[in-house]
């Protein structure tokens, strides 16, 4: 029998989009014997973010990853850190989830699994105002009876290929709907 535990620890809580964020994985075997065969399984959801680079040889399950660490013994604590690349076009929370196992049985599994949530926020911010522009200049002049108009998405986009048109290729960057102030 061993008591396996697994924290996640991220080196922050906000992160813009296509930054790294580099998550401390802490394993430790609380007894009363030797842990062997142990696996931690990092988990990272299918949008969002992605797996950049890790200092421990890993296999890539899906949206995961599995590290085979060495034997813990009783009280042994083991620390390794991984990097994951946030996605530019997600915005909102990542969850990164890290589970540990063995092949002996555990006794707590309540902490053989561990979460960390970040934020990812766009560097950029889309100020939107849409209007009719009755004398033509370009600008919004309220008092000349100029009205803002609400209810229009205005998408801001990286025109990653270079075409000039907007697909597939093309990362949505910023989306914003005018609300006609």
């Amino acid at each position: 029998l061993a008591d396996l535990s697994v924290e996640v620890l991220a080196d922050t809580n906000r992160v813009r989009q296509g930054a790294d964020i580099a998550y401390t994985l802490v394993v430790t075997n609380n007894g009363p014997n030797t842990a062997t065969g142990v696996v931690v399984s990092s988990v990272l959801p299918t949008m969002g973010a992605r797996f950049d680079s890790s200092d421990r040889s890993s296999v890539p399950v899906g949206n995961a990853r599995e590290f085979a660490l060495d034997d813990l013994a009783p009280g042994e604590t083991f620390e390794f850190q991984i990097i994951v690349q946030v996605v530019p076009g997600f915005l909102g929370l990542v969850s990164h989830v890290a589970t540990v196992e063995s092949a002996l049985a555990d006794l707590d599994e309540d902490n053989n699994r561990a979460a960390e949530l970040v934020n990812l926020f766009s560097p950029l911010q889309l100020g939107v105002q849409v209007f009719r522009d009755a004398n033509e200049n370009g600008l919004f002049e309220p008092d000349l009876g100029e009205r803002g108009i609400a209810g229009v998405t205005v998408n801001l986009f990286a025109d990653n290929d270079g075409s000039g048109d907007f697909g597939s290729a093309d990362e949505l960057i910023a989306s914003r709907v005018s609300d006609g102030d």
